[in-house]
């Protein structure tokens, strides 16, 4: 290439810029300009000088080093498995419902937990507490249930219902100052080589919380009867009458990653 100035072997300063008279024009990166680097190496500056990053092995990424200083490449963990906070709601006023909405698919996620918090404001009777999935407001609903009062066991089964039994009113009962978690386990599970979904799910023990201990618990399983619903769009908790929840109640939603 030809420079002007200080004689014909004297190379001035130039920046490769084809807009500049006699700067060497572009530099040609594809497969004439050469370097001495190894096979699939990148370059990086270290603030002064160019660096040569070497390859990666197979699967390695790229990422910042953790001094934040260069790129190094790493194997990334498998995040198969890992549990991700998918939504959360906490009320600020009380409110009839206490619910999350997104779009999230059982082709990314194995199951879902709900964790929940709950207080009945105790404007209404003495309700149960009630979900729906997706809006699904048709009689599809089935829950067993084993309720724990006082030591006593009694079982019941709430059979095609227009939304799921969670917990009846000794658990969560209108009270100022009891309160009621659970922790729910949803499913979309396969029911056949064809990927007919259904829904199903189950908790930990509920119990009302009054004081120091637990008093009244309640364990639950259900399902949802409609195939093909892969997805969660909705998560909906409301009572059974005119209650509101309390400031405070709140939800969260997490998924567990599908490999």
């Amino acid at each position: 290439m030809g420079f002007s100035g200080g004689g014909s072997n004297i190379l001035k300063n130039h920046t490769h810029d084809s807009g500049i008279l006699q700067d060497g024009g572009n530099l040609n990166m594809q497969g004439v300009t050469e370097g001495n680097m190894s096979a699939g190496s990148i370059t990086q500056s270290d603030g002064n000088n160019l660096q040569e990053l070497l390859i990666g092995t197979p699967t390695q990424v790229p990422r910042v080093n953790g001094a934040g200083t260069a790129l190094e490449y790493h194997s990334p963990v498998d995040l198969t498995g890992s549990m991700e906070l998918l939504a959360t709601e906490d009320l600020g006023a009380a409110g009839a419902n206490v619910a999350v909405t997104g779009t999230w698919s059982a082709t990314d996620y194995s199951y879902f937990i709900i964790k929940g918090g709950f207080q009945n404001d105790n404007s209404g009777g003495t309700p149960s507490l009630r979900f729906r999935m997706n809006n699904i407001a048709a009689g599809d609903y089935v829950t067993n249930m084993i309720l724990n009062t006082a030591g006593t066991l009694s079982a019941t089964t709430s059979g095609f219902q227009t939304s799921g039994l969670i917990c009846t009113s000794p658990v969560i009962p209108p009270s100022s100052t009891e309160t009621m978690q659970l922790v729910l386990t949803v499913e979309l599970s396969e029911q056949n080589a064809g990927n007919t979904f259904r829904t199903n799910w189950s908790s930990t023990s509920m119990w009302n919380q009054a004081g120091v201990g637990p008093s009244d618990t309640e364990q639950i399983t259900g399902y949802l009867g409609q195939n093909g619903v892969s997805s969660i769009t909705k998560v909906d908790f409301f009572f059974s009458d005119a209650s509101n929840f309390s400031v405070g109640s709140n939800l969260q939603l997490y998924g567990v990653k599908r490999s």
